[in-house]
């Protein structure tokens, strides 16, 4: 790839040049053969890092914290400190100001993220000194207090114990941090959510028992240095519980649908200067087609097209009626009123999208580039409607 690498918007020609790509950490995933940037999966990036490796990540990344902040310790004198950690225990220590650079830089680089305008603002909890798995429970609950902040989402990130040599690390198992069981029945069908189901029979394994309804929390399942798993209730006290109404559609309404209002994503390592964090949970706000698009109406999760089509008297049979894009716009209509009625923070996809050119226009200009998977940016409602839809984007880690 040649550097600077042009990109066309085809709404009005403007061509910016991404040379943010030559300094990318990761081969990427397409080459002169073939392109695999729409696989869901991508090889993962979680092995424990050789010293080596963590020296030269350590350097590259202090460089990047020295040129944006001035710390008053010379960088040559802190990249002597890090060396010499490193030789004594295979890692090293992240000041509090270091780590919070990095995770907030960790979430400006996040290609797949669409809400990244307001990556200055992530909110640091530094619990890097917990270790049992109850004290992480007792950080967890205390995140979610701060973070939903009474309904004004304050976008933050909890980062437990790094990675260290010899030492078995903190462990969230759950991908989302609050999310709803699933139950399959004996004619094959599931209550809930099917994306769930095997880890819905993991914490039964553990001992715990769900209600069998359509929106059970899943527990919260930790460890610490043991490796053992506990699981622990989700606080209803502090996870909102929105119910889904639609202001006019009684179809909608009939089906007593709900969300939660906190995305707390906790399956995802944060590495920082060669520093692994495989504890690191973060929380935002929703898009609202993330909920009615993706979560209520997608086959492989609650799977709601028909049943709300039908709700609504229309004829599922006859796609050129567009029943199905009728139900999609009705319910991501219910969902936006909804949040905004319980007083919790949302955006739609067209706004989120406008933000994210604004945020990607910016970043070109700051520091000449901004990785980007149009695939993940590109919002599941509105096609070619959304302004995302017509940039082209370069993608890469």
């Amino acid at each position: 790839m040649k550097c600077p690498f042009p990109i066309e918007n085809y709404t009005n020609g403007e061509v910016l040049y991404d040379g943010l790509v030559k300094r990318r950490a990761r081969k990427a995933v397409c080459d002169g053969e073939k392109c695999l940037g729409s696989l869901m999966n991508q090889k993962p990036q979680n092995k424990p890092l050789a010293p080596e490796e963590i020296k030269g990540k350590a350097e590259d990344f202090m460089k990047q914290y020295y040129e944006e902040n001035k710390p008053s310790v010379p960088l040559e004198t802190r990249m002597e400190e890090i060396n010499k950690e490193i030789a004594e225990i295979g890692t090293y220590t992240l000041t509090t100001e270091e780590l919070h650079f990095g995770a907030q830089t960790a979430w400006r680089n996040a290609a797949r993220c669409p809400a990244r305008v307001i990556w200055k603002n992530l909110n640091l909890i530094d619990k890097r000194t917990i270790e049992s798995a109850d004290e992480m429970f007792e950080a967890i609950k205390s995140h979610m207090k701060v973070s939903f902040n009474g309904g004004k989402i304050k976008p933050s990130i909890t980062v437990f114990r790094g990675r260290k040599p010899g030492l078995a690390e903190p462990r969230v198992w759950n991908g989302l941090m609050v999310s709803y069981a699933a139950y399959q029945q004996e004619d094959g069908t599931i209550v809930g959510d099917p994306s769930n189901l095997d880890f819905t029979r993991f914490c039964e394994s553990l001992g715990w028992e769900g209600k069998g309804g359509m929106f059970d929390f899943l527990p919260i399942i930790l460890s610490g240095p043991d490796g053992v798993p506990h699981w622990y209730e989700v606080p209803e006290e502090l996870v909102k519980r929105v119910p889904i109404r639609h202001p006019t559609n009684e179809g909608i309404n009939s089906l007593n649908l709900e969300w939660f209002g906190l995305p707390f994503v906790a399956g995802m390592m944060l590495e920082v200067g060669g520093v692994q964090f495989p504890a690191a949970p973060f929380s935002g706000w929703y898009t609202g087609a993330e909920i009615a698009t993706r979560d209520f109406l997608d086959i492989q999760r609650y799977n709601l097209l028909e049943t709300i089509g039908v709700k609504m008297g229309l004829d599922i049979d006859n796609n050129s009626n567009l029943w199905k894009d009728k139900v999609s716009l009705e319910l991501n209509i219910a969902v936006l009123q909804s949040y905004q009625l319980a007083g919790v923070s949302i955006v739609d996809h067209y706004t989120q999208s406008d933000q994210f050119l604004d945020h990607m226009k910016s970043e070109y200009q700051t520091r000449g580039g901004c990785p980007a998977d149009w695939v993940w940016i590109v919002p599941p409602q509105g096609g070619s409607l959304v302004s995302s839809y017509h940039q082209e984007m370069v993608n890469y880690h």
